[in-house]
């Protein structure tokens, strides 16, 4: 089991927008999961990601907030190679089912977004400290490619992340 917080870095957030629209495109992301490890170097976790929320905001007669909530459950396949002295490599490779929440205030002009769910495949590089036999810490980078937004372009979503891992 384990915890890991991090940035994830929003692409595409506002091209194709009406002029005037103006996007976030970071926010602070938090991942729980747990999994199992079949071997020192192959293991599979299922996690839950709380991806932060992306902001469009617009100018001109009416001010339009667009806010879009992004979530996501992962499975991936966890490869892992020790380099010697505790230090490992890590590289991810798996599915997630993602949902967009989508809020406008007022309603009018806006980015385009929609509320939708998106399913596509999610890969990852990182590294990897073994503080004890049970307990790691990881510095992970996680790619969400084509998240739907409901209206083009998607989104592409970058994640850098901190986490702990302990094993039972």
């Amino acid at each position: 089991m384990g915890v890991s917080v991090g940035q994830a870095d929003f692409k595409h957030t506002c091209n194709g927008a009406p002029a005037g629209i103006r996007c976030d495109n970071s926010d602070t992301a938090a991942r729980v999961f747990a999994g199992y490890q079949f071997k020192p170097s192959f293991g599979m976790e299922l996690g839950f990601h709380g991806l932060g929320s992306i902001a469009a905001q617009g100018n001109g007669s009416t001010t339009v907030t667009q806010t879009a909530d992004i979530t996501a459950v992962d499975f991936v396949y966890v490869g892992s190679w020790a380099l010697g002295n505790r230090l490992s490599l890590l590289t991810k490779l798996g599915f997630y089912f993602g949902k967009m929440a989508v809020e406008a205030t007022p309603s009018g002009v806006s980015r385009g977004w929609e509320t939708r769910n998106t399913n596509d495949i999610t890969y990852g590089l990182g590294a990897a400290y073994a503080l004890t036999d049970r307990a790691d810490f990881r510095l992970e980078w996680q790619h969400f490619g084509h998240f739907g937004t409901g209206n083009a372009p998607e989104l592409d979503i970058h994640l850098i992340s901190l986490g702990a891992l302990y094993r039972f």
